[in-house]
């Protein structure tokens, strides 16, 4: 299981360098990746849009590690925290747009305990000795 926190519809650059490195061995076992990036409890936007949208690496890793599954979960934004990436550090430099996501947690644990029950559910049980 692979998964990052979004920022602009991109995975951060260090979990995607980690599956491009890893994309023969990944390719080789069952994976399943994950997005948490929305923040709120709106599941579109403004104009209608599906906020769990897949983030732009999704599409060549479909291609080169065959994931079984990629989920979107909303995340969490806590704005006294340090920033994480390039465009959060950006936004918060920026009085208009510094308030613009909500914050809090908005991370559906249920949701992610079901999700994590799927995988397990998939996967058969090997011995110690069968490795």
């Amino acid at each position: 299981v692979v998964g990052s926190a979004v920022y602009a519809f991109r995975w951060l650059g260090d979990a995607t360098r980690f599956v491009r490195r890893q994309r023969a061995l990944l390719a080789e076992r069952p994976v399943w990746l994950f997005s948490s990036g929305p923040v709120g409890t709106e599941e579109v936007d403004a104009q209608g849009r599906d906020v769990r949208m897949d983030p732009r690496e999704l599409a060549g890793f479909r291609e080169t590690i065959h994931p079984r599954d990629h989920h979107v979960f909303f995340g969490a934004y806590d704005p006294s925290a340090s920033p994480v990436g390039f465009i959060e550090r950006f936004t918060r430099l920026m009085p208009a747009t510094r308030d613009l996501l909500p914050a809090g947690d908005f991370r559906d644990w249920a949701e992610i305990e079901g999700w994590a029950g799927t995988i397990a559910d998939a996967l058969e049980p090997v011995a110690a000795g069968d490795r």
